[in-house]
């Protein structure tokens, strides 16, 4: 009895790890149904910049400014462009 408790718990650790290393090549939240990988990447340098179209809201623009700067304080990349470009 104690051998095949001892087998039980080594298929539940073992499962429950191949499980986990599955999600944590990609860190999202939460988990896609299904998810599709391809070779192309998205290039982020000093020439980013946001367009807002429509009306200039103040919420919307504060959004950009502070998605801008996390990205900043993320990569290190500073952007020419100041932090957002608003258009309409």
């Amino acid at each position: 009895m104690n051998t095949l408790k001892k087998i039980l718990l080594f298929v539940l650790v073992t499962t429950s790890l191949n499980a986990q290393n599955l999600k944590t090549d990609l860190s999202l939240m939460p988990w896609p149904k299904e998810i599709k990988e391809n070779t192309t990447k998205f290039n982020i340098d000093q020439n980013l910049a946001i367009s807002i179209n429509g009306e200039d809201s103040g919420r919307v623009r504060n959004a950009a400014i502070s998605f801008l700067r996390r990205l900043t304080d993320r990569t290190g990349i500073f952007y020419n462009e100041g932090f957002c470009c608003c258009c309409r």
